[in-house]
């Protein structure tokens, strides 16, 4: 596939606020910018949105957030950039995992060495969004405005 191609087609990915309803968890990504995201992935074929969520939440920030299916709280579809599309899930937990036991096991190759897809793990408010691409930030603003902290 050339790579207008790949463009062309749409990818859908599915995110997490893990949240306690005053910060949640932002991991950063590798590379040279130091970027700031929320843990998501995109979702393979046959796999519901909220399977790709529970492996992608494993793969980047290693916690188990099965057994919290009940507790998700689905924020809904929105438009990240040009070739593709965010689905978010709220997750809030009265006491949130320590951030020092979190660690990335995805990696991809660069130059013929591993590395992880995320190089850190850190709580932010939700005013520090200026660490996100605008994007993100316009998502994690409309969703954080409407996450239900009970």
């Amino acid at each position: 596939m050339k790579f207008d191609e790949y463009l062309d087609k749409k990818k859908l990915s599915v995110g997490l606020i893990l949240t306690d309803g005053t910060v949640f968890l932002s991991v950063e990504i590798t590379g040279p910018t130091g970027q700031r995201d929320i843990p998501k992935g995109q979702v393979e074929s046959g796999d519901s949105l909220v399977d790709t969520l529970v492996r992608e939440i494993q793969e980047e920030v290693g916690i188990d957030i099965g057994r919290y299916r009940s507790k998700l709280q689905d924020m809904g579809q929105f438009k990240y950039m040009k070739h593709k599309d965010i689905h978010v899930y709220v997750l809030v937990l009265d006491e949130l995992p320590p951030e020092n036991r979190m660690k990335c096991t995805s990696t991809f190759k660069l130059y013929g060495r591993d590395y992880p897809e995320v190089r850190n793990h850190k709580y932010i408010g939700f005013d520090d969004l200026n660490l996100f691409n605008r994007p993100m930030a316009k998502i994690i603003k409309t969703v954080g405005d409407k996450i239900e902290v009970k």
